[in-house]
């Protein structure tokens, strides 16, 4: 069982600059390949929390999903190519690729940040503002 940091926010946090068509391009572009580490973050609670985990199948369907070993906070492992989680596509969880932000991140260890959601002052969630 992955154990957990906590960190300060960095500059850019939640997503660093990555919208759904970025995630989409980089999926495509590189293309995907099984074994291959994708971040998933997970917004859940008005906490911010980061996990890799590893894609176990791609171009899955007629959307060609992609399937992640691990799951977020909400919704299941199945991943639209933007993104966004197959089962909440509207949840607090979406998958991103690896992020050079958040060099603690590992598949051993997940990162909660040091910040909260609705607090004034502070980011509000994705999609939120």
């Amino acid at each position: 069982m992955p154990r957990h940091v906590t960190i300060p926010a960095p500059e850019g946090f939640p997503l660093f600059g990555w919208t759904e068509e970025k995630v989409k391009e980089y999926i495509i572009e590189k293309p995907l390949d099984v074994g291959e580490v994708m971040t998933i973050l997970s917004t859940h609670g008005g906490i911010t929390h980061y996990r890799l985990a590893r894609v176990e199948a791609v171009n899955v369907g007629k959307q060609r999903r992609v399937v992640l070993s691990r799951a977020g906070s909400s919704g299941g492992t199945a991943f639209h190519r933007s993104g966004k989680n197959c089962f909440m596509p509207t949840g607090q969880s979406r998958m991103l690729p690896p992020l050079a932000e958040l060099p603690e991140l590992n598949l051993e260890q997940d990162v909660i940040l040091d910040a909260l959601y609705g607090v004034p002052g502070r980011p509000r969630a994705p999609g939120k503002e």
